[in-house]
């Protein structure tokens, strides 16, 4: 029996309301194997998208290799095409940062190499947790938002809270990896 999730009625909002994906467009998920990435992935596949799946192993925590494992078994155990890079990012300093910037440099070049989209699982905490970091750093008005869209990188999931999504997961019977750096205060998102 096929499980099926709830909550598509939102995403399906934001990508009609900010114009994110055409209807049978191909798109690259970039895909963590937590939960908002799973959610993203089976959410537009389910919606009839050409979907496939990026994974970014860093290498910066011990379950690395866990996360990596856990994305591509699903992949394969879903029939859905996967891509893994290994990245190693030096020094300590500005560690997520620099991070970042290579995530986005793959995500951009995929989405040139493929004819494709990027998709991403930032949802409505998200954005509203940035909105709130960046207003007590003093950004000006640009920095307190995640945008829906921008160029290739797309963000479906902005109309859904963090726990809708893991409820709609757990009533779906999926599971999915924790980073536990998103449980650490050390590092700013």
């Amino acid at each position: 029996m096929s499980k099926r999730l709830s909550g598509l009625d939102r995403v399906k909002e934001a990508i009609r309301k900010f114009n994110l994906l055409e209807r049978g467009e191909r798109v690259i998920v970039g895909f963590s194997g937590g939960a908002d990435s799973l959610y993203l992935l089976l959410a537009l596949r389910e919606m009839g998208f050409e979907v496939s799946a990026l994974h970014i192993n860093h290498g910066l925590r011990e379950t690395s290799l866990r996360d990596e494992e856990f994305c591509v078994n699903f992949c394969k155990e879903n029939g859905i095409e996967i891509f893994v890079e290994r990245v190693r990012i030096e020094g300590e300093r500005g560690i997520e940062e620099r991070a970042r910037e290579i995530r986005y440099g793959m995500f951009k070049n995929y989405a040139l190499e493929k004819g494709s989209k990027i998709a991403l699982g930032h949802n409505l905490t998200d954005a509203f947790e940035t909105f709130i970091f960046n207003s007590l750093r003093g950004s000006g008005i640009r920095g307190l938002i995640i945008p829906p869209k921008v160029g290739v990188i797309v963000r479906p999931l902005i109309f859904l809270c963090r726990y809708e999504i893991r409820e709609y997961l757990r009533e779906a019977g999926y599971d999915w990896v924790e980073d536990e750096s998103n449980l650490s205060d050390k590092f700013s998102r």
